[in-house]
């Protein structure tokens, strides 16, 4: 019995991974109804400080006439990189968009939207992503579809963030997410709101369908933006010369502890 707890502790000592988990974490939603060029968000929470905290943003916004673009977004005064952007022009501009940045400091900071024209509205979700194995994305994608959806790929361990600018019809239109969970829902004037949604996969997902099913919409006026990120993968733990066994301490799931000498 002993002879196979010994081999159960060397094999879990080879295997256990030494490099820190990742983690995704959704922080607040916040909105602003003036109509702006730029919109000010200030003080908004980023969590405690770290050297490979990236801050994720989705952006929603309507305006008025001809295209609008999505032209910079910074959190605490940290210039983004914006990912992808979907609008939808069919009556005016609707348009969704995400950005990220590494902000390694601070716990509060600014986060400021600027696009190439005046809107009527502008809201954000921020996501917090700490070990990121890039700032490129995986997999990006958009829709203007009257449920938002797009078939996305995510590696082994990576993660998922979807946002949505829906028009009701009559009231504020709401959504029910599929794919990943929702994370806010909110109103941004008047029939006009924004929901965003994410989540983690310890499997790899190839197309992936994630949707935004919204009720009470103007169906032609919707748009989305999906992207996934990959996560740092764990270092490889380095092997045990035959003979010159490593002294841990193994913890097993039994009332039994064994120290390897």
């Amino acid at each position: 019995m002993k002879k196979i707890l010994l081999t159960a502790a060397i094999f879990i000592i080879l295997l256990w991974p030494d490099g820190a988990l990742a983690e995704l974490t959704f922080l607040q939603a916040n909105q602003d109804g003036a109509s702006a060029t730029e919109y000010t968000f200030s003080g908004e929470s980023l969590g405690a400080a770290a050297a490979d905290r990236y801050i994720i943003i989705g952006v929603n916004s309507r305006g008025l006439n001809a295209t609008r673009t999505l032209d910079a977004v910074t959190v605490g005064g940290e210039s983004a990189t914006v990912v992808t952007q979907t609008p939808n022009t069919t009556s005016h501009t609707t348009l969704s968009g995400i950005a990220i940045v590494l902000v390694a400091s601070g716990t509060t900071g600014d986060v400021v939207v600027t696009f190439d024209a005046g809107m009527l509205r502008c809201g954000i979700g921020l996501w917090r992503a700490d070990s990121l194995d890039s700032a490129t994305p995986n997999d990006t994608g958009g829709s203007t579809a009257a449920d938002p959806t797009y078939d996305i790929d995510i590696n082994a361990g990576g993660f998922a963030v979807g946002t949505v600018h829906a028009v009701g019809d009559v009231g504020q239109a709401t959504a029910v997410w599929t794919g990943i969970a929702e994370d806010y829902d909110q109103q941004l004037e008047g029939v006009s709101s924004h929901t965003g949604a994410s989540d983690t996969f310890v499997a790899q997902q190839t197309n992936l369908t994630l949707t935004a099913t919204l009720s009470n919409t103007q169906a032609t006026l919707c748009t989305g933006a999906f992207a996934s990120w990959d996560m740092t993968e764990a270092p490889e733990p380095t092997p045990t010369p035959v003979g010159k066994p490593r002294r841990d301490i193994i913890k097993i799931k039994s009332e039994n502890l064994i120290v390897l000498k």
